[in-house]
């Protein structure tokens, strides 16, 4: 009867309270005595109460700026909670997870490490046993992320990432600060190789196309970067990134070497035509505007730049490239007072900027 009313009371109420209470009769028809069937679903319900009962303590964190004590107490509640769900049902990987958030953010980094070892311990069990869910490969992957952040070492961070691709390959979170902790530490071959890989699932990704296109150009791979952009636009001609990826190399192009005048005027002619087709395709690709900006400057097609300038600015005003350009226009036109104006706004909108108090 307990057991029941407990099963009930869990479909009907969600309140904190009511949990409690669902968690009181689940105790007391273990205390009485069930069968071998019952006993299991009892245990797995008081094991999920507890832990709904820990989650609704923590939202009371969520957007509130309590007193120091209440976090603690708070967060010590929840601990409690946890706890006895894991006790109750030590499959309950959830738990182990909040539990290790909780001590991560009370900076106790070795008790979050082994919390978070024990939920890999078991979605990797689960996944060895043959399980097809891919939610919970998904959710290893993750649990294989956080447990990285918490390592000192940079060479065991990657380790752990790359594990969290191989859980998941299709996880872009793990792909960005795996590509991102290769490339800190100049490994970047492996870096490049894991974006390359990324792209043959996920050909649209727009970190990966753009991360690839950076990494070819910061290893002065000009033609190598050239080609693969033109292959892709051949494939995907209606991509309007890949134009204003493209327009970019183009301008790196003239502005790097020793290339003739008629030479980087093409090519910025060039990225001025891809940047007309990125926007053609998609009028709010801002990327593009910017770059059209840039180039039109560079090309003293000084009124295609005010007007991609003050559109720029009514979109994004806090771009502090908007301010260099404007500067570097109203310089070009002899407009100096204007420049310093242009500047002097931009610096009120990012007053942390220090490049543009140097510029100032």
């Amino acid at each position: 009867e307990a057991f029941e009313e407990a099963s009930r009371l869990r479909v009907t109420e969600t309140s904190k309270e009511s949990l409690g209470k669902v968690i009181e009769l689940c105790k007391k028809a273990l205390e009485l005595g069930l069968d071998e069937l019952d006993t299991a679903d009892a245990k797995k319900l008081l094991g999920a109460a507890n832990f709904q009962r820990a989650q609704k303590s923590l939202e009371e964190l969520a957007g509130a700026r309590l007193p120091a004590n209440r976090v603690t107490k708070v967060t010590g509640e929840a601990m409690q909670d946890l706890q006895a769900a894991i006790e109750a049902d030590p499959d309950l990987v959830d738990a182990y997870v909040m539990k290790a958030r909780i001590h991560l953010l009370r900076q106790e980094i070795g008790k979050g490490g082994e919390a978070l070892d024990a939920a890999r311990t078991k979605l990797q069990a689960m996944v060895d046993a043959g399980e097809r869910d891919p939610d919970v490969k998904k959710k290893l992957s993750e649990v294989i992320i956080m447990r990285s952040v918490s390592r000192q070492d940079v060479d065991d961070r990657i380790e752990d990432l790359l594990k969290a691709i191989e859980a998941d390959p299709e996880n872009e979170r793990a792909i960005q600060l795996t590509v991102e902790s290769l490339a800190s530490v100049g490994r970047n071959d492996e870096a490049q190789a894991i974006v390359q890989k990324f792209l043959e699932t996920d050909p649209d990704n727009e970190y990966a196309l753009r991360r690839l296109v950076s990494m070819l150009v910061q290893g002065e791979k000009m033609d190598e970067a050239s080609r693969f952009l033109n292959e892709r636009i051949e494939k995907q001609p209606d991509s309007s990134l890949l134009y204003s990826l493209r327009s970019n190399l183009l301008m790196v192009k003239a502005s790097t070497g020793s290339p003739e005048p008629e030479e980087r005027k093409a090519w910025l002619e060039s990225g001025k035509t891809d940047c007309d087709k990125a926007i053609e395709l998609d009028a709010e690709n801002l990327d593009a505007y910017l770059n059209r900006a840039r180039i039109s400057l560079a090309l003293k097609d000084y009124q295609q730049a005010k007007k991609d300038l003050d559109y720029l600015q009514e979109k994004r005003p806090e771009i502090p490239d908007i301010a260099f350009l404007k500067m570097d226009l109203a310089i070009q036109e002899k407009r100096v007072g204007d420049a310093i104006s242009a500047l002097e706004r931009h610096v009120q909108l990012n007053t942390k900027t220090r490049m543009l108090h140097k510029q100032l």
